[in-house]
């Protein structure tokens, strides 16, 4: 791997280049933080122009963005419980059992979605179908769209 692989999105340090430990005494890791941040800053200027939304200063001090009352009560009341059956489904048609993998593990798919191991834990991603109007109504939402676009710094479906 070659000098240049430090301007990739490549992050593994058993790479020749990215885990030498000689360049990263010298800096070479926080050179790439600080590379990879100045992107992120250029493809939100991209997305939003030099304005930011309330919520920036949240999301920049804590890390994360808690949208408290986010949506009105039934619309969140309807989403909840479409997700919750969405579950109960799947569970009733696969139960969760171990699959005595650990790591980043295979995909174990069912018409449903998949299952797989990230470390040492078990997650479940679930397929969205058209059978969940309130889901997919969620994901559609403008606001949503627009905030998940300026802080990740890329357009979203």
């Amino acid at each position: 791997m070659s000098l240049l692989s430090v301007f990739t999105s490549k992050k593994s340090f058993a790479l020749p280049v990215i885990g030498s430990v000689l360049l990263n005494k010298l800096g070479l890791h926080i050179f790439r933080i600080h590379l990879a941040n100045l992107f992120l800053s250029l493809r939100r200027i991209q997305v939003a122009g030099f304005s930011r939304p309330a919520e920036y200063k949240q999301f920049k001090q804590d890390g994360i963005l808690a949208l408290e009352n986010f949506l009105p009560e039934q619309e969140f009341a309807a989403l909840l419980s479409e997700i919750k059956q969405t579950m109960a489904n799947a569970d009733a048609q696969t139960p969760i059992e171990a699959y005595g993998e650990q790591g980043f593990g295979e995909k174990h798919n069912f018409t449903w979605g998949f299952d797989r191991y990230d470390g040492g834990t078990l997650n479940r991603f679930y397929n969205i179908t058209n059978d969940q109007p309130h889901t997919r109504q969620f994901l559609n939402n403008k606001r949503l769209k627009k905030l998940t676009s300026y802080l990740s710094g890329t357009y979203h479906d």
